[in-house]
């Protein structure tokens, strides 16, 4: 969304690497319009696949224009319990609660 830190932080990226830079700026309006579709498709209401798959998708669509494969960093805090809500993980098998 405009103003996010990650917009800034990508540009910052962009411009050292000196790399091709593409955004997708969408907004609260845009994100409630595609509610449906995301939840339909995620079979799931959990807040929090829902809150990564609306910019998931806008970003797809946005990379379809451009390239045919991209890869994502999604799902790696996740499997190493790189969330603050996550961080009380003290071993493997305590992973599989939370």
């Amino acid at each position: 969304m405009e103003g996010s830190e990650d917009l800034a932080a990508a540009r910052k990226v962009a411009e050292i690497l000196d790399t091709q830079h593409h955004e997708r700026i969408y907004t609260e309006q845009d994100m409630l319009a595609t509610l449906p579709q995301v939840i339909y498709h995620l079979e799931s209401c959990d807040p929090a696949l829902i809150r990564s798959a609306v910019p998931n998708l806008f970003v797809a669509a946005l990379a379809s224009k451009y390239v045919k494969v991209i890869l994502t960093g999604e799902g790696a805090d996740e499997i190493y319990a790189g969330y603050d809500y996550l961080g009380a993980i003290e071993s493997p098998m305590n992973f599989r609660e939370k």
